[in-house]
């Protein structure tokens, strides 16, 4: 008897899945007054269906719900690019899921983010274009890109041009204005210029929302209770796997690379050295967790070579630099390098003058 109730239950229990399937969205990317965008889907019974719009830290920003009970079939549902609040979301990239409920069924959600994207791979025709003052390159499909430029020859990294942000398929042009980080170095013809572009995928359900951003932007007050979404366990954490790492600290940080204070300064407002000179090296108390519990090595230049390299991580970190003969104009460089992949970056200008006389 018990076995024939469990044989009746269960296509009873089957009848009321529900499968959704043929999921897609357009358009791809959503700018301008209307930043609207449509999800499409269909589903294999009738239910009722909300989908959850969540940003790089897999928090939910909108909540889109389907007017009653949906039948079996194709459907749609709209998202205006607004947050729960009605405000329009920062330029970024957003991943969906839609949850279908059947009537005394289980909900049954779809999900690709973790199944999809992710990949690391190298863009093509990766050029600097002094003449247009662009840097070009090509994505064979969405991605997230970072640029980095420094000098070739194991010189420094001198300027992050854009950090992890989201990219349409097709050719690129980014604009450099040929300067370092500091704002002191003109590097657009630089001989030993180099140009680094990386990129990871997308996933299959992103949405691009708003023109191409330089830096990550996030919503910053989000209503409690926040809402996350049900991703697959993290990976073991691997060195420089930035498709993994959390979207607020996946980026380079500004380090701060100082001078004694009771340095004489020429009238420009240039530090005068005149024999060795300690340089202290550290970043923003923000940033400072984040970065010891990375570790990171202080690697320091003179005017693009390397002079000295403490692979020890605590920061603040100090070193002293003998200038020895040199004379005139040089540009000191800190660049904190993280064992994840991030990097701290900053010039200083400074004058030697043997004896203090002023320049």
């Amino acid at each position: 008897m018990l076995l024939a109730a469990a044989l009746v239950a269960a296509p009873a229990l089957a009848a009321r899945a529900v499968e959704v399937s043929h999921v897609y969205h357009e358009p791809r990317v959503v700018s301008g007054a209307s930043q609207q965008v449509t999800l499409h889907f269909r589903l294999s019974s009738d239910a009722t269906v909300s989908a959850s719009i969540f940003d790089g830290r897999n928090l939910e920003v909108r909540r889109i719900e389907a007017a009653g009970t949906l039948p079996s079939g194709d459907h749609t549902l709209v998202w205006d690019g607004r947050d729960a609040a009605g405000r329009p979301v920062p330029p970024e990239t957003y991943v969906y899921t839609l949850t279908a409920t059947p009537p005394g069924g289980e909900p049954v959600t779809w999900d690709v983010t973790d199944g999809t994207g992710g990949e690391s791979f190298e863009p093509r025709a990766v050029a600097w274009d002094a003449s247009a003052g662009v840097v070009r390159y090509e994505l064979p499909q969405a991605a997230r890109v970072r640029i980095r430029i420094g000098l070739a020859n194991d010189g420094p990294l001198l300027v992050t041009l854009i950090d992890w942000v989201p990219r349409q398929a097709g050719a690129h042009a980014e604009p450099w204005d040929g300067q370092d980080a500091s704002g002191l170095l003109a590097l657009a013809d630089h001989p030993e210029l180099e140009v680094q572009v990386q990129a990871f995928s997308l996933p299959n359900n992103a949405i691009q929302v708003g023109t191409a951003p330089v830096r990550v932007t996030l919503i910053p007050d989000l209503p409690e209770p926040l809402v996350r979404r049900a991703s697959k366990a993290a990976p073991r954490r691997r060195m420089f796997d930035f498709a993994h790492q959390p979207i607020e600290t996946r980026r380079d940080y500004p380090a701060h690379l100082a001078l004694p204070n009771d340095l004489a300064r020429s009238d420009d407002g240039v530090p005068i050295v005149t024999g060795p000179v300690p340089l202290r090296v550290s970043v923003d108390d923000a940033d400072l967790a984040s970065v010891l519990n990375e570790r990171c090595e202080a690697v320091f230049y003179v005017d693009g070579r390397l002079v000295f390299e403490n692979q020890v991580s605590f920061l603040p970190m100090t070193w002293t630099w003998d200038p020895g003969n040199a004379s005139g104009v040089h540009y000191l460089t800190a660049n904190l390098r993280g064992y994840d992949g991030h990097f701290g970056i900053q010039t200083v200008k400074v004058y030697v003058v043997p004896g203090g006389a002023a320049p």
